[in-house]
């Protein structure tokens, strides 16, 4: 497996612990210095994010990644592609598309997210590649 084989292992790793609220395996997987800007533009740092995942405020019901183009400069990598999910949030179920750019840093011999910036994708776009 190359590095760019285990970034996106680890992304699947991530969204599957999303889905399940496994806080323990998010942990690992985020960097404690994690920025989070949601779709909306709210901005969650690690342990604001944990927290919302843990009190089931936001539930993930189902994630998936296209297009995903992973790019390496030296111990950081930027990912870019495209997410659909459907999540509960506030006791409403949406359907999210968008556009994402993840960062990740090797921490102690590791893949570890630092940060991730989604753009929702408007409604005529959310099928299909938006460039």
């Amino acid at each position: 497996m190359n590095e760019e084989q285990r970034i996106l292992a680890r992304e699947q790793e991530r969204a599957q612990a999303m889905i399940r609220a496994d806080i323990e395996t998010l942990s690992d997987i985020l960097s404690d210095s994690l920025v989070w800007v949601h779709s909306s533009a709210r901005v969650q740092s690690k342990s604001e994010f944990l927290q919302t995942l843990g009190a089931r405020d936001t539930r993930y019901l189902d994630i998936e990644f296209d297009d995903c183009v992973v790019r390496i400069y030296g111990g950081a990598a930027v990912v870019t592609g495209l997410a659909r999910m459907r999540a509960e949030i506030a006791g409403t179920e949406k359907s999210l598309r968008n556009r994402y750019t993840a960062v990740w840093s090797r921490e102690g011999g590791r893949w570890r997210m630092i940060s991730w910036q989604s753009t929702a994708l408007p409604a005529e776009q959310a099928s299909g590649v938006a460039r």
